[in-house]
């Protein structure tokens, strides 16, 4: 059966009634793009849900209010991410707006943009004096510049 990018379900979950941190086991929440969504879990022959104001770790996390449902411990769950991607991606649009913009009014303008490993895998490798605009998932923007030795930086803004 096809795996939906929209649901998250790998290793286990606990959590303790009236608290809003919660942990994973066997999870990759942050390595997968897990920001956010809605926690769903089966307990008791009931469907108990909450939505996750943040992911921390891998295997930690909290809610946006207190677990309602039973205490639970190596449980399966699902959380749907289908609201927490779409406000990510806006968010992320947003900023690199802002940023493309800023930059070229400091007439800066980037060779390109993406992750650390795009820009080490270009062929042939941009000159010296162009810049590098860093996207990548769970790292801040930020700028390199390419010198004779190789590249500087990184330089936040």
């Amino acid at each position: 059966m096809p795996v939906s990018p929209s649901l998250y379900e790998e290793g286990t979950i606990s959590l303790v009634h009236g608290s809003v941190d919660f942990t994973g086991a066997g999870t990759g929440w942050l390595v997968n793009g897990v920001a956010g969504g809605t926690l769903w879990v089966a307990a008791g022959g009931a469907s108990y849900s909450a939505p996750i104001r943040e992911i921390s770790a891998d295997g930690a996390g909290k809610l946006a209010f207190a677990w309602q449902g039973p205490s639970v411990a190596g449980s399966a769950y699902v959380i749907t991410r289908e609201s927490a991607l779409a406000a990510d991606a806006l968010f992320a649009s947003n900023a690199l707006v802002k940023v493309i913009r800023d930059l070229s009014l400091c007439a800066i303008a980037p060779y390109g943009s993406g992750t650390i490993a795009q820009r080490d895998a270009l062929a042939p490798q941009p000159p010296t004096g162009s810049f590098w605009l860093r996207v990548e998932t769970g790292y801040p923007l930020t700028l390199t510049r390419k010198e004779a030795a190789g590249w500087s930086g990184p330089y936040s803004f």
